[in-house]
C-alpha cells in the first residue's frame, strides 16, 4: 500500500480514498505519541510520589492549629528588587493553594507593624507573621505550641531571606507555609515541595501527593480532594 501511494505522489495521481488513508495514518501516529507522553508523565509521577510515610511532624507530634489562622506581613527590610505586592501575592497563593486540599481557615489579613518575637504571646494567638530576616536559608519557619496547655499550635513566624530572588518566592513561600502547618521535611521523595535540601523549589512550586497526604493527615480533607492533584496558578477561586 505504501509503495503504491509513493508512486501516486510521484505521478500526482491521487484519489479521495488515498488522502483519507494518509490522514488516518497521520492521526494514529499523533495519538500514539500523545499516549506515550502521558504514560511517561504518569509513570514519573507514580515513581516519586504517594509515599504515605515520607513526611513527619515537628517534634514527632501531630500538633495542629485548633482555630482559624490569621496571617500578617511586615514589609520592613524588603529588598529593593522586590515589591510589597510580590510578597503579598505569594503569601495569598500559598494559603489558597493549601486550602484546595484542607478545610482549615488560613487568611491573609494584610500588613502590620509587628516584629518577630521568637516566642508565644497571648496577644498573637492563632496568628502567623511573615517578614524578612537573615537566617542562612532562603526561608525559615518557626511554630510554638503548648503555651496554653492544649498541645495545639499557637503562633508562627515565616522569615524570608533579604537576598531572595523573585523567582524563588513561590516555592519558598509554599515550603515555609507547609512547615507552619507542622509538616517537617520530606527525606524520601525528591519531588516533594518539602524535600531537603531546598532542591525542589528550584524547579517547582506546587504541592505533590506526599505533601497533600501530609497536610490531610492533620487537617480535614476537602470533599473529593483526598490525594487529588490540582494545578494551581493563583487564579482559581477558593
Amino acid at each position: 500500500m505504501i509503495p503504491e501511494l509513493f508512486n501516486k505522489v510521484m505521478t500526482k495521481k491521487f484519489h479521495v480514498a488515498d488522502i483519507l488513508f494518509c490522514l488516518v495514518v497521520l492521526m494514529a501516529v499523533c495519538l500514539w505519541g500523545l499516549w506515550n507522553e502521558v504514560s511517561a508523565e504518569e509513570s514519573d509521577f507514580g515513581s516519586h510520589d504517594g509515599c504515605s510515610n515520607c513526611f513527619s511532624y515537628f517534634d514527632s507530634s501531630p500538633r495542629k492549629w485548633s482555630g482559624p489562622v490569621d496571617v500578617y506581613f511586615n514589609p520592613a527590610g524588603i529588598p529593593d528588587w522586590l515589591a510589597i505586592p510580590d510578597i503579598e501575592r505569594n503569601i495569598e497563593r500559598s494559603l489558597r493553594y493549601m486550602s484546595l486540599y484542607i478545610s482549615h481557615s488560613l487568611v491573609y489579613k494584610g500588613r502590620a507593624d509587628l516584629d518577630f518575637i521568637g516566642t508565644y504571646s497571648p496577644a498573637r494567638r492563632n496568628t502567623v507573621l511573615v517578614g524578612f530576616e537573615s537566617t542562612g536559608f532562603l526561608g525559615r519557619a518557626d511554630i510554638w505550641w503548648n503555651w496554653e496547655g492544649n498541645n495545639n499550635l499557637n503562633y508562627g513566624e515565616v522569615k524570608l531571606s533579604p537576598i531572595i530572588a523573585e523567582s524563588k518566592l513561590p516555592g519558598t513561600s509554599l515550603h515555609e507555609f507547609v512547615h507552619i502547618m507542622n509538616i517537617d521535611h520530606n527525606l524520601e521523595s525528591p519531588h516533594s515541595i518539602m524535600s531537603v535540601p531546598y532542591n525542589s523549589i528550584e524547579y517547582q512550586a506546587t504541592l505533590r501527593l506526599d505533601d497533600i497526604l501530609a497536610l490531610q493527615s492533620l487537617y480535614t480533607a476537602k470533599p473529593n480532594r483526598m490525594g487529588v492533584i490540582t494545578s494551581y496558578d493563583g487564579s482559581e477561586a477558593c
